[in-house]
């Protein structure tokens, strides 16, 4: 059995699973884990199940059963996220998002499902920028710093292919998402003031940039909250304070290293 802990954002979770795939998971969030605290957490768990697969226990939300290898990493890379966006939603303001940091500046790239966003991360990382986080975006609002959430990055077969990240003979097959450790080929950022926050779409064309106005980046950020079940409008005033603070831009598309060039421009003026 293999018990490791890992931090996310304000929990910490701690891990138990068996055999060559608990050492395998182990390594994918080598960059989250951390000394055991000694104390008892919220567990997440696999175990064998009867007819093959997985029975997973995802921190007490319920028990999934018969989930296969690749099923079951893409389930606890979701739950991690959750955990994460709700342990500082006292405090934080978090959207769906990752950030990578430029010269000391943090740069937010949000998004819906599939818009890009890690993809964006990823070049930015192999372009030498330092990686903050990859799906959850935490900012302090009093600060304006972004906090790091070092889990792998999330690339999608397509995603990686563009950026020439290679998809390694996997101990399963990596169907849903690709999780890439940044800390074997990239920096590990601390945490950073914001600077910019860049909402992605993917389009034909020389890469564009699209001035919002504070009123305009709320509905959009609105809409890209994390842990706001019974928060509503506590998270709607922080990323109210977000929109008039931060500057918020349309980031269209379709080479995503040159992106991150006209990204890193833009807060190092």
């Amino acid at each position: 059995m293999n018990d490791f802990v890992v931090g996310a954002l304000d929990a910490c979770l701690r891990f138990r699973v068996p055999g060559p795939e608990g050492a395998w998971l182990r390594e994918l969030l080598g960059d989250l884990v951390v000394p055991d605290p000694g104390r008892e957490l919220p567990v997440i768990e696999w175990e064998q199940a009867d007819a093959g697969g997985w029975r997973l226990q995802l921190a007490g939300s319920g028990a999934m059963n018969d989930v296969e290898t690749a099923g079951a990493l893409a389930e606890t890379l979701v739950a991690i996220n959750s955990i994460a966006a709700t342990s500082v939603v006292g405090e934080l303001a978090a959207m769906h998002g990752g950030t990578f940091e430029v010269d000391g500046v943090a740069v937010a790239v949000a998004g819906v499902s599939g818009a890009g966003k890690s993809t964006t991360v990823a070049a930015a990382v192999l372009q030498q920028h330092g990686y903050l986080s990859d799906e959850v975006c935490a900012i302090d609002i009093g600060s304006w710093k972004v906090r790091p959430y070092h889990r792998p990055i999330g690339l999608r077969t397509a995603g990686a292919a563009a950026i020439g990240v290679p998809i390694p003979s996997p101990v399963v097959d990596y169907a849903f998402v690709y999780p890439w450790r940044v800390s074997a080929v990239g920096r590990l950022a601390e945490s950073a003031p914001l600077g910019l926050i860049a909402l992605v779409e993917r389009r034909p064309g020389p890469v564009e940039l699209v001035e919002l106005r504070p009123a305009d980046a709320l509905v959009r950020l609105a809409a890209l909250t994390l842990g706001s079940a019974g928060n509503e409008r506590l998270l709607f005033r922080r990323f109210e304070q977000v929109a008039r603070a931060i500057r918020v831009i349309e980031l269209r598309h379709d080479d995503v290293f040159a992106a991150v060039d006209v990204l890193a421009g833009a807060v190092s003026r």
